[in-house]
């Protein structure tokens, strides 16, 4: 997935635009779940450690998304058509 994603991400910093910017959102929060979901199904099986290194990226890529929803709210209106 991450071939696919980081083009994408380069491609949005040279030329932002609003559908790509909230397509990479999308992608985020999607991870996001993801990731919850799949340690919700195996938080027996890991100690803290093992917790931390699978809940610790999520953690960053939510930070990003919302920091990128926060920059995308913050555009002017004609700039985000």
């Amino acid at each position: 997935m991450l071939l696919g994603f980081v083009p994408m991400l380069l491609f949005a910093a040279a030329r932002p635009s609003v559908w790509l910017v909230r397509t990479i959102i999308l992608l985020d929060w999607g991870y996001i779940a993801v990731a919850l979901i799949y340690f919700m199904f195996h938080w027996q099986q890991v100690d803290s450690i093992g917790a931390a290194l699978i809940l610790l990226p999520p953690a960053f890529v939510a930070l990003f998304a919302f920091l990128q929803q926060f920059g995308l709210a913050a555009l002017p209106k004609e700039a985000g058509a």
